[in-house]
């Protein structure tokens, strides 16, 4: 698991100690089996091994939500995730057997 990236949001209300919690938003949640979200920091890391040849870019929408005993507000935010492009694949041949022809001088 590697984190990647971390979302932050701010909540003004100075008055009140809420705490800030990221999850998923409910249009993304389908990505949670690829990505995990920290609730309490908003780090986003990986869960599996993601590889830019099958997929090179990620998108997906995070909450940001507080929870205070007059009620619960959120904030959503799009996170694009673009992968870099590792040396992860060996060359290949384009066929199994290889035939040539050579002259020998003598």
């Amino acid at each position: 698991m590697f984190s990647y990236i971390q979302v932050s949001a701010d909540d003004i209300d100075q008055d009140h100690d809420t705490g800030i919690i990221y999850s998923f938003a409910s249009e993304s949640a389908s990505y949670s089996n690829l990505f995990l979200i920290d609730p309490a920091h908003g780090y986003i890391s990986t869960l599996v091994p993601l590889d830019r040849e099958t997929r090179p870019t990620y998108e997906f929408y995070v909450q940001a939500s507080d929870e205070d005993d007059r009620g619960k507000l959120y904030s959503k935010a799009k996170v694009k995730v673009n992968l870099l492009d590792v040396n992860d694949c060996a060359p290949e041949f384009p066929q199994f057997k290889l035939m040539g022809m050579c002259a020998l001088v003598s």
